[in-house]
Order: structure tokens, then C-alpha cells, then sequence
């Protein structure tokens, strides 16, 4: 749910955004090229200004909100940040007209703060990974995440054969690096098969890359009993973390028998194949 309220709101903020901004363009459209002939262009940019300053107040309003459920906390060094703190200072232009009328006419001021947030929300759209619609976002945000349940064990046999691997009941902890540090899982041990794999704290960055690995791999592992799975494609240190946290954990079941090495991040995935670094699994974030 967090997800998706996150890009509810970053949705309402671009629309609001589009509106306050337009009321220029139309203004100077109209002028240029149509020598304020166009009637319909001075009907929308009449009536956009009548409720500027209310969109004003409401993009303030709907900036912080998307801050408060996006992975980076408000007052953070971001783009984010820097774009919902200049929707202040474009209140502040107006708010303060008559001081600044003083140094030169305060929409001269205005205009420039607005040309520095559109540009600055480009960036900030660009540096998240674009748009994610919220049909998407809905899915997943609100979709229960798959649940990772046992095969018969004839399928699993079948499946991996005589591993040679002998594991303690119990439950065990792994701690591994993904995209970011201490990326910590929980694996439980159940008549010596791995029964369930539990993503219980991270620190990745950015939902829309971290969450479809954080729901594919633990399943994947379950069904295959071997932590040794596909990455998801576009997030792949997030993937590496969540299969190198939990051989750590099953090392620390481990009876008889011997994981491979952990897997490490090939050297040619690097942050711009896909967000996080390219993968051969088969999922993609959206």
C-alpha cells in the first residue's frame, strides 16, 4: 500500500505541476503566436489563474505526502527534496510580491524559481526511473506476494537429486550486501528442506526495482531447495543480496555437506542495464 500511495501522490504532484506551468505557456502562446486572438487559449489560462494559487497550496501539500511514503525520508539530499522545497519557494514569491517588487517586478522572480523546479522535476522523474503507472503500482502495492509452499517431495527430488546437503531444524539469519548493506533474511529449516525464506530487513532503494526480487527469489528458492536461482533482470544486486543472505543462513544449518561460493555481481552489471545492473532471470520491473 505504501507503494502505491507514494505514486498516487507523485501522480497528483506532476498533474498539478503540468497545470501551474501551462499558465505561462498559454499566456506567451497566445501572445507570439496568435497575437491574443485566441479566445479558447484566454478562457483556459483565465480560468487556470483563478485557481493557481489553490494548485499552489495543493502541490505543496500532495509534494509532501509523496516524499513521506517514497523510499527517501523528506528532508534528504535528493532531487525530490529539491523539487518540493522550490514549491515553498514559489508560495514564498508570491507571498512576499511586495518586497520583491522592490529589487524588480516579483514574477520576474517566479518565473525564474519555475523554470528551475521544471527543470530540477525532469531530473528527479529521470533519476527514479521514469513513470510507473498506477495500475502497476496498485499490483504492486496491494497484490498479496506469492507464497512460497513446499512441492512434494517427490518433486524436489526429482528436482535436485541427491545434493549430498544435511541441514538442523531450526531458524537461521543471513546477512548479505545487495544494492545496499545488510540485506537480512530469515530461513526456515523443516525436516531438513528449506520451507521458507524471509526478506526481514534491507536498505534498497527504490520499490519499483527492490520489490519484485524481494517476492520471485525466496519462492524460487523454496521450489528449487538451492539458493542458487535466476536473478530478477533490472535488479540484480538486490537479487545477488537476497541469494547470498540466505547461503549464509544455510551455512549456518549446515550439518554435512558444501554450498557453493556465494555468487558474486559480475563486473559488467553495472547501475544503467535496467536500474541496478542487468540479470538473466525473467522477470522485469516495470
Amino acid at each position: 500500500m505504501t507503494l502505491f500511495l507514494d505514486i498516487l501522490f507523485a501522480w497528483a504532484s506532476m498533474i498539478l505541476a503540468g497545470l501551474l506551468a501551462v499558465v505561462i505557456v498559454l499566456r506567451l502562446v497566445n501572445k507570439y503566436a496568435f497575437h491574443n486572438k485566441k479566445n479558447i487559449l484566454y478562457k483556459t489560462n483565465r480560468y487556470l489563474r483563478q485557481i493557481h494559487k489553490p494548485m499552489g497550496v495543493a502541490i505543496i501539500v500532495t509534494g509532501f505526502y509523496h516524499g513521506l511514503f517514497s523510499s527517501d525520508t523528506i528532508l534528504s539530499f535528493n532531487y525530490g527534496t529539491a523539487v518540493w522545497i522550490l514549491t515553498i519557494v514559489l508560495a514564498a514569491t508570491w507571498i512576499f510580491k511586495q518586497q520583491l517588487k522592490k529589487l524588480k517586478n516579483w514574477m520576474y522572480w517566479h518565473k525564474v524559481v519555475t523554470a528551475v523546479f521544471v527543470i530540477l522535476l525532469v531530473i528527479h522523474v529521470i533519476d527514479v526511473g521514469g513513470f510507473i503507472g498506477l495500475p502497476n503500482a496498485y499490483s504492486m502495492g496491494f497484490n498479496p506476494s506469492p507464497q512460497a509452499t513446499l512441492a512434494p517431495i517427490e518433486q524436489i527430488e526429482t528436482s535436485i537429486g541427491d545434493t549430498g546437503l544435511l541441514y538442523k531444524d531450526g531458524e537461521y539469519i543471513g546477512v548479505a550486501n545487495g544494492f545496499g548493506p545488510d540485506l537480512t533474511v530469515k530461513v526456515i529449516i523443516e525436516n531438513d528442506l528449506i520451507s521458507s525464506v524471509t526478506v526481514i530487513s534491507h536498505n534498497e532503494d527504490r520499490p519499483m526495482y527492490y520489490q519484485m526480487p524481494m517476492e520471485k527469489i525466496p519462492v524460487e528458492i523454496v521450489k528449487s531447495q538451492s539458493p542458487i536461482v535466476d536473478t530478477v533482470s533490472g535488479a540484480t544486486y538486490t537479487s545477488y543480496g537476497i541469494i547470498n543472505a540466505t547461503i549464509d543462513a544455510l551455512n549456518q544449518a549446515m550439518i554435512s555437506g558444501e554450498i557453493e561460493e556465494k555468487v558474486e555481481i559480475e563486473e559488467e552489471h553495472t547501475e544503467s542495464e535496467g536500474g541496478q545492473g542487468g540479470g538473466k532471470g525473467q522477470g522485469k520491473n516495470p
